[in-house]
Parts: structure tokens; C-alpha cells; sequence
């Protein structure tokens, strides 16, 4: 697989849109990247989970995926080898 250019965008409790740049391989890793910035960024409100979203913008060819955190969590609990979702 290779890297991808990609946007995040990410709402926290506030109501708040964050937009963040990553390069990921895959759409699960530039979310898990993105969040891992917010959550350890003093400007930015707590994240919501469940049925919360994260839009994902990959550029070259430009494709938007958004994604429920619920989705995401449930992704990290498989099996590694279940985890290589390419975008």
C-alpha cells in the first residue's frame, strides 16, 4: 500500500470542526493519526465517540470517506491482520 496525502476533519463536544493533515496508508490509520493529535491538543474540546464522525478527505485521486468513531473503536479490537482496510 502506499502513503496517501489526506485532510481529517474532526468535530469536538464543542461543536468544533478541526482539520488535520496526515499521511496514512490506510483510512483507519490517518484517523487514528488525526486523533491522536487532537486528543493531545489543549485547544481542542473533548472528542465524542459512538456515533460521531471523522471525515477524511484523501487527495490523488481526491475521495472523502466519513467514518462513525463506533466503526473506528470497533476496528481497533480486531485481529491486526483484519486492520490493512486500504481507502
Amino acid at each position: 500500500m502506499s502513503l496517501k496525502a489526506c485532510t481529517v476533519v474532526i468535530h469536538d463536544l464543542n461543536e468544533t470542526a478541526h482539520t488535520l493533515d496526515v499521511t496514512a496508508t490506510t483510512l483507519y490509520e490517518a484517523i487514528a493519526q488525526a486523533l491522536a493529535v487532537a486528543r493531545g491538543n489543549e485547544w481542542i474540546a473533548d472528542i465524542g465517540k459512538g456515533l460521531t464522525t471523522v471525515t477524511v478527505k484523501v487527495r490523488n485521486p481526491e475521495v472523502t470517506h466519513i467514518v462513525k468513531i463506533e466503526d473506528f473503536e470497533a476496528w481497533l479490537n480486531r485481529d491486526v491482520r483484519a486492520r490493512q482496510r486500504p481507502f
